[in-house]
């Protein structure tokens, strides 16, 4: 109970410590039960189980244990190894060491130095782990917290508290329950979210599903997909999606941008962002401040559009609703009921099936009309093909040639025609003016 040194000797029982006792120069343990004092093992081997009682102080470095048990003070170090599991219920420090086993937490482990774990098992209490490895699953419970400084994961699953940092990585899969952000690193694989997820700092995702609970991801990236689920919310600010699939509340601000096709079924803000592939509409859409689509297929619910752009072409389906107020669009493809205001301007050609009005814009193209077209407030048409249904102008303009065909019905009331050539049923009232000829 007082002082012992065992130097390049061994014990084929139990060595029993609460003294003091040192083991060094290739000694050889079979087990080891250190219930109170210190014990410091040097280059030396545990076959069997150590256990380091509460109270006690067991220090190992180098050298290798069978298996450790520790409920006091604890320290790997130099290369240290233990060939089976750990389990720490106190304070344990891993220092460039390894464990091939599962290390099971539920007081305070500290892990660090390129050290390496086979699996982490955080039951409670608190890990960290710093520039080092997990081979394979990390797992932090409910009421544990994990920390992440660098360093490598297999997969992580995690219903606590947990964090990546400076530039940790996750080889696998991460699952969250609760808690997690994970700042300036990367998870190649995917990225399931059910809790409240925080991705900073030009962090790297492969791929997310966020199926529930708040991800909010700042100036960072998804390669893949990012799929938010119904009564998810996902908010991007800034950074890179390769493609987003939205069936919750999501929004798009501060140049984010989405590589790919974009699919919104419920509510989506795009706000001063970017789409390069196609949005596709059928909840509720609003794009605004400067935004820019390549194409919109606005197939059913509400798209609204606010000084912002369209590249190519913008279609609205039978039952859509598509309201643009400023901005651009590349053409327009309506069946639904659509606006144009504020000074919006269609690059190219017009065509209207249902419902459509004008109201001080422009199109620079054809605008063919089959529905009810209504064009006011000094619109500006290239020019005007109504091929069926009614087209009324009030105080408008077609520069070029208006053209009403039989069956259809043209009303002008005010503005300027280039030409008009009628087949159906047409007035001009109201100081109407043609600069060229009309033909009936």
């Amino acid at each position: 109970a007082n002082a012992l040194t065992i130097d390049a000797s061994s014990v084929d029982g139990t060595t029993t410590n609460t003294g003091t006792l040192t083991v060094q120069n290739a000694s050889l343990l079979q087990a080891l039960d250190n219930q109170s004092g210190t014990a410091t093992l040097t280059d030396s081997q545990v076959t069997g189980v150590a256990t380091n009682s509460a109270g006690a102080t067991l220090a190992v470095s180098g050298g290798k244990l069978g298996s450790l048990s520790n409920a006091g003070e604890a320290s790997l170090t130099q290369q240290a190894q233990v060939t089976g599991d750990v389990t720490n219920a106190n304070a344990l420090t891993v220092d460039a060491s390894s464990v091939d086993g599962t290390t099971t937490n539920t007081g305070t482990l500290t892990v660090q130095n390129a050290a390496l774990l086979q699996t982490l098992a955080n039951q409670s209490g608190t890990a960290t782990l710093t520039d080092s490895q997990v081979a394979g699953v990390a797992t932090n419970s409910a009421g544990a917290t994990l920390t992440v400084n660098g360093g490598k994961l297999g997969s992580l699953s995690n219903a606590g508290e947990a964090s990546l940092t400076q530039q940790a990585q996750v080889a696998g899969d991460v699952t969250n329950a609760n808690a997690l952000t994970i700042d300036a690193s990367s998870v190649a694989g995917t990225t399931t979210n059910t809790g409240t997820l925080t991705v900073q700092n030009a962090s790297l995702l492969q791929t997310l599903a966020n199926q529930s609970g708040t991800a909010t991801l700042t100036d960072s990236q998804v390669t893949g997909v990012a799929t938010n689920s119904a009564g998810a919310t996902l908010a991007v600010s800034g950074g890179k999606l390769g493609s987003l699939s939205n069936a919750g509340e999501a929004s798009l601000t501060q140049q984010a941008q989405v590589t790919g096709d974009v699919a919104n079924a419920n509510a989506l803000t795009i706000d001063a962002s970017s789409v390069d592939g196609t949005t596709t509409n059928t909840g509720t859409l609003t794009v605004q401040n400067a935004s820019l689509l390549q194409t919109l297929a606005n197939q059913s619910g509400t798209a609204t559009l606010t000084g912002s752009q369209v590249t190519g072409a913008a279609t609205n389906s039978a039952g859509a609703t598509l309201t643009v107020s400023g901005g651009k669009l590349g053409s327009l493809s309506n069946a639904g009921e659509a606006s144009l205001t504020q000074q919006a301007q269609v690059a190219g050609d017009v065509t209207n099936a249902n419902a459509l009005t004008i109201d001080a814009s422009s199109v620079d193209g054809t605008t063919t009309n089959t529905g009810t077209l209504t064009v006011q407030n000094a619109a500006l048409l290239q020019t005007l093909d109504n091929q069926s249904g009614t087209a009324t102008l009030t105080g408008s303009q077609v520069t070029g040639a208006a053209t009403n065909s039989a069956g259809a019905t043209l009303a002008v009331s005010g503005g300027k025609l280039g030409s008009l050539s009628n087949a159906g049923e047409a007035s001009l009232t109201q100081q109407a003016q043609v600069t060229g000829d009309v033909t009936n």
